[in-house]
């Protein structure tokens, strides 16, 4: 029989600690709330990345370890059905009704319980508690800063990667400017984009390594993605071509987005959609409705040239 596993309650500390779960929550709410609108575009990818995103907010709010997660770390949203959308929102709201109790506890100035496995002892005050988890030398000092750093880190570097995705076709036109001497050199395909910018990401980043498997829509072809190991970040290679247009990229990226949920080196998961032939009708459109921020897990859609 299979041991279950060790479960520890989540303690909040202050009202607002609540209030910004609480809040958290009913942005994942109104994220189901859109999957119910008729002709929405590209429902399936929304559908994956809203199930997706409702388990990291659980996790982060309440912990790998807590009984919330633990019941609620394979949620998924199988169908659009008014029943199955429902049942979500219901779920979601449930966790608010407790969470708002919480706040009413604090708000009274009822003491949070003490956490079951390891966790706070009763009758430690919260001064108590962060005085005894600071670090006690520089060595530990250090490493604290060197996580925070970690942690600010993926803003700058999406930048970075803006950047260099936005200019990437510039890149493309001055390699295949005709040379009288040799050979010009033509970005025609994802493999000849990802090596281009992985050259080009390796004069910004250090530590590059890649991803590769084999995608359901690629026909048993393995595929490669850039991995930024300390930012966490993945980054996906689309280039456009005849039968690969809007649809098709919101499709893929549905399949991404599902094998990277639980992928330990990414945080942010990095689309990058080369498009010289403008073959995406309406890209800042596209980039929109696929886009996806969150503190947990990200997603993010740039087409590049617009």
């Amino acid at each position: 029989m299979a041991k279950s596993k060790p479960t520890r309650d989540k303690v909040f500390l202050s009202a607002k600690e609540v209030e910004e779960a609480i809040k958290k929550l009913r942005g994942r709410i109104a994220q189901v709330e859109e999957l119910k609108k008729d002709g929405l575009p590209y429902r399936d990818a929304l559908r994956v990345t809203a199930e997706f995103q409702i388990r990291e907010t659980i996790r982060e709010i309440y912990g790998e370890k807590s009984p919330e997660f633990q019941e609620h770390e394979q949620h998924r949203i199988y169908s659009l059905t008014k029943t199955e959308i429902a049942e979500t929102i219901a779920m979601l709201q449930g966790l608010i009704t407790h969470l708002e109790d919480k706040k009413l506890e604090l708000l009274a100035g009822k003491r949070p319980a003490a956490r079951p496995h390891g966790g706070q002892p009763a009758g430690v005050t919260r001064e108590a508690a962060v005085a005894r988890e600071r670090p006690t030398n520089q060595h530990q000092a250090r490493a604290l800063r060197s996580g925070t750093d970690a942690m600010a880190g993926p803003t700058d570097a999406l930048g970075r990667i803006r950047k260099i995705c936005t200019r990437f076709h510039e890149v493309a036109r001055q390699l295949r400017q005709r040379r009288a001497d040799r050979p010009t050199l033509e970005v025609e395909d994802e493999h000849d984009v990802r090596d281009v910018l992985n050259s080009l990401l390796s004069l910004e980043f250090e530590g590059l390594s890649t991803e590769e498997w084999t995608p359901r829509y690629s026909r048993s072809t393995k595929r490669t993605d850039i991995v930024l190991q300390r930012e966490r970040i993945v980054i996906v290679v689309i280039k456009t071509r005849p039968g690969l247009g809007a649809k098709e990229v919101a499709d893929q990226l549905a399949t991404d987005c599902e094998h990277y949920a639980s992928h330990a080196a990414c945080r942010t998961l990095f689309c990058f959609v080369y498009d010289p032939e403008g073959r995406i009708g309406n890209p800042q459109r596209l980039e929109a409705e696929l886009t996806s921020p969150s503190d947990g897990h990200a997603i993010e859609v740039l087409v590049a040239p617009k």
